[in-house]
């Protein structure tokens, strides 16, 4: 999170509540994509997070927050279920 946090165009895309694109298949046949940001923290300062679920690692949250000069970056792995991870994570990155 901390290395794609540098790209200016990353930050923009994930700090969007909704993104869409077109993009243009091999015979040149454009296709309209738009994603939701499902980042329940996605805020002014909770500003970038990848989430995920595997067998072995649980639910899993990477988050990004920014506040003036200060930056957090937190991992939460195998957190308890998929909807507190949020919760988990806010309570880390802000203690």
């Amino acid at each position: 999170m901390t290395y794609a946090m540098k790209y200016n165009m990353i930050c923009e895309v994930m700090n969007k509540s909704t993104h869409s694109c077109v993009v243009y298949t091999w015979d040149l046949f454009p296709r309209n994509y738009q994603w939701e940001n499902t980042n329940k923290l996605l805020n002014n300062f909770f500003v970038a997070a990848k989430t995920g679920i595997t067998p072995s690692a649980g639910p899993c949250l990477v988050s990004c927050f920014k506040f003036g000069d200060y930056e957090a970056t937190g991992c939460l792995i195998d957190s308890k279920n998929e909807f507190i991870r949020w919760k988990e994570m806010a309570t880390i990155l802000l203690w």
